[in-house]
């Protein structure tokens, strides 16, 4: 073993000089901050040991140990590894003096390493084994306390390679956090008015609410990895974000934030995330984990600062560091309002971060809603435009038609002022769409079919729009514009031909046929696993909305040879022929059935294989005409506690009409009727708690106006429509899967439509796939509710 000579004898000094000739060599000490050579003074402790990181030309991590009155350096370019069973690369570099030792600056542009150099850990080292081909060393830092191998290799292109590791022998390294980060969500904030008291209280800090896709991103040696609230992987998608690592000060971490597009003004803007245009960056407020350490039990306040000092400083970087402020977060409420920013988060400093869970710690004071809209008129327009238009008179499409939602005169780029005024003159009509005309002083109108998304802060009283902000265009997937009338899509050696693809289905909306598919095209990659391999009952409206339907179980002669099919018994007719029902297995086959004209998609609630074993128990609800929603909500909620009483767990979903389907997903075992009691049993008991409101009675005479809580959709061959599924109903509106967090009274299940679909599984994903993936086991309860 060779020993270690922090401070030579005099004699060898000559020896040290030449040692550190190249690293003077390189440098001009007038132009870099980077220290000179001095003689060492005394120094009698162990040796010591720096690790710098140093984001020259290619960003590495630089190893240097105290040899021999030097330090032998290393560049390690993915960093040493923290845990056992990795080998990574090391280059020798040429001796540095001891006084690098403590150096991090920022070493100018043209000079050689150029870029920042901080320190990530410092210590001292038990040498094992020095000098040679082969160094082994403890380590004994802030971060690393371990034993490391360094073994020289045969080398490539006159680098001096050599191979470093973590030994076994020593303490143990960190666990991986990669599967960890993997499994993890989001922790959420729940929501509260804007005259929050916490506003301004000094025990919590106020953040701004950034409109993007909520992400964790993993950081480490490897790259970048991102996720999504819902755990999908984003990594591809934003591009942008994707490679972050020489954006933090450390080897690995975990951090929590939002991919966001930013305007001309700073803002973010949802709109151009979705298009992948403007200035997207990873705007990010919370550090989860850092190079072995975990800090979600870590009050807010800590993380925050360990936060700050991960960050890199430097300039261009695609991440933004959340600002925060405390006691005074209603100005910053009052500056984002003003600014046409969505809101604010609210956060207890004290709190730990709760992973997946909603917590009153974290609150979202939201400054503006969004809604899609319908334009019914216009104001013509004064001044600068004069030729456009003044204001859009919108409105928000009701089962009685058009009512009427106020003025729009903000948020038109010229462009927009330009086509939209060119629409608006070849709609033009003599009569008002909007079931009560708005007593609006010069307005023009127009049939309504240009629809469009506006942002605003609240509803009047008399549900009118405050505020309200031109987002632009609804947004919609079209199969080309200007749109064939037939058109073919081919999967290979599959086809089909889709016909008549201008004809509107929904006369109030111009929502047509193309429409419709191109809607089914876009969610098929979270709807068909709803769909695949259960029998499908087809609804089919030839001409649209107000024309006659007709349900249709055995599939037409003109079906395509490729579909999947089943045949099986009718639940409403068993002694009948059996039916050959279709199954919709991918993208294809959900196209050929839209093409038959089936807004909706009425799937069994078994699969085809083993058609009396549902998979789900299901509880929909039913109001009456006129019922007010929060009143389907409060039975939405009695609901979900008197499931989770007995240890269950349902997933809300609009019905895209006027109620509400729960399902619980239950392990395939149990047959209908045994599924369809425990149903009842769960039906009886809500309406046992709400009497007034609720019933389990199937006449409807006999409701008394109550909310019918329906277990009777449990049985061979019952169907509801599926998620996702359009409804035939005037506002064009869509089954949309729910967060229970949003099943509260301001839940509008109107303004769930085809355009707003596509940003809600941007954002979240398929917030019904625990549907699917996550089956519980009735048969352990089925005797406490029955």
């Amino acid at each position: 073993m060779a020993s270690v000579s922090p401070n030579p004898p005099n004699g060898s000094l000559r020896v040290v000089a030449e040692n550190l000739d190249r690293y003077r060599e390189k440098r001009d000490f007038g132009l870099t901050p980077e220290p000179p050579p001095m003689l060492a003074g005394a120094y009698g402790g162990p040796p010591r040991f720096v690790i710098q990181r140093h984001d020259a030309r290619a960003l590495h991590f630089d190893l240097r140990l105290e040899f021999e009155g030097a330090l032998a350096s290393w560049a390690v370019p993915k960093g040493l590894p923290l845990r056992e069973d990795v080998k990574r690369l090391a280059v020798r570099t040429e001796p540095h003096p001891l006084e690098y030792l403590t150096f991090a600056a920022e070493i100018p542009s043209g000079q050689y390493g150029a870029g920042l150099m901080t320190i990530w850990d410092h210590g001292t080292y038990e040498p094992i084994l020095v000098g040679g081909d082969e160094w082994k060393v403890h380590l004994r830092g802030n971060v690393l306390d371990g034993e490391y191998h360094l073994v020289k290799t045969a080398g490539r292109g006159g680098r001096d390679e050599w191979l470093v590791f973590r030994s076994k022998k020593g303490p143990p390294g960190t666990p991986d956090p990669g599967d960890a980060y993997r499994a993890l969500r989001p922790m959420l904030a729940e929501e509260q008015p804007v005259d929050s008291p916490r506003l301004d209280d000094p025990a919590y800090a106020v953040e701004i609410k950034w409109d993007g896709f909520r992400g964790l991103a993993y950081i480490s040696g490897g790259g970048t990895e991102l996720r999504s609230r819902e755990g999908n992987d984003l990594t591809a998608r934003f591009k942008e974000v994707s490679d972050l690592r020489r954006y933090v000060l450390c080897a690995e971490c975990i951090l929590d934030g939002e991919i966001v597009s930013l305007d001309a003004e700073g803002r973010a803007d949802f709109g151009r995330l979705q298009s992948g245009t403007g200035d997207i960056r990873y705007a990010v407020f919370d550090l989860l984990y850092v190079d072995g350490e975990w800090l979600t039990e870590r009050p807010w306040e800590e993380r925050a600062a360990r936060l700050e000092a991960v960050l890199s400083p430097v300039v261009g970087s695609p991440i933004l560091r959340s600002d925060w402020t405390s006691g005074n977060g209603r100005a910053l409420f009052q500056a984002v309002s003003e600014r046409g920013v969505e809101g604010v988060v609210v956060k207890r400093r004290s709190a730990p971060y709760l992973p997946g869970q909603r917590s009153g710690d974290w609150i979202k004071v939201k400054a503006r809603q969004v809604v899609e809209v319908i334009v019914g008129g216009f104001l013509p327009g004064e001044g600068a435009r004069r030729g456009t238009f003044g204001a859009l008179l919108v409105g928000i499409a009701d089962e009685g038609g058009l009512i009427y939602a106020g003025r729009v005169g903000g948020g038109f780029a010229d462009r927009d002022l330009a086509a939209l005024a060119k629409d608006l003159a070849a709609t033009q009509t003599e009569s008002s769409p909007f079931v009560e005309a708005p007593d609006e002083r010069g307005a023009r109108w127009v049939t309504p079919e240009i629809r469009g998304t506006v942002r605003f802060t609240e509803w009047t009283r008399d549900r009118r729009l405050r505020n309200p902000v031109w987002l632009g265009r609804a947004s919609a997937v079209t199969l080309g514009a200007p749109r064939a009338r037939e058109l073919v899509l081919a999967d290979g050696p599959r086809n089909i031909k889709l016909t008549n693809l201008d004809k509107v289905f929904w006369p109030r909306l111009g929502i047509t046929k193309g429409d419709l598919i191109d809607h089914y095209l876009r969610v098929a990659e979270v709807l068909v696993p709803h769909l695949a391999g259960r029998p499908l009952i087809m609804k089919r409206f030839p001409n649209g909305i107000d024309g006659e339907f007709f349900f249709q179980h055995n599939l037409p002669d003109t079906a395509p040879e490729w579909l999947h099919r089943r045949t099986l018994s009718r639940s409403d007719k068993p002694d009948a022929e059996p039916v050959v029902y279709g199954l919709v297995d991918d993208p294809l086959a959900l196209a050929w059935m839209a093409n038959l004209g089936c807004i909706d998609l009425n799937p069994w609630q078994s699969l085809a294989d083993a058609p009396d074993v549902p998979t789900s128990l299901v509880i929909d609800l039913d109001p009456p005409d006129g019922t007010p929603f929060p009143r389907v909500v409060e039975v939405a909620q009695a609901t979900r506690r008197v499931l989770g009483s007995v240890g269950l767990r349902g997933y809300p979903k609009t019905s895209g009409s006027r109620g509400l389907h729960i399902y619980v997903p239950v392990v395939a075992s149990l047959p209908n009727d045994v599924v369809q009691a425990a149903a009842v049993a769960i039906a009886t008991q809500v309406a046992r708690e709400l009497p007034t409101i609720a019933t389990v009675e199937r006449m409807k005479a006999n409701r008394g106006g109550r909310i019918y809580v329906d277990p009777l959709q449990n049985g061979h061959g019952k169907s509801l429509a599926s998620v996702y599924s359009v409804r035939p109903v005037p506002a064009a509106s869509v089954s949309t899967p729910l967060d229970w967090d949003e099943v509260d009274a301001t839940l509008d299940p109107k303004v769930l439509t085809i355009a707003e679909i596509a940003r809600r599984i941007a954002e979240h994903g398929d917030l019904f796939r625990p549907v699917l993936d996550a089956p519980q086991d009735l048969a352990q309860v089925v005797g406490a509710l029955t």
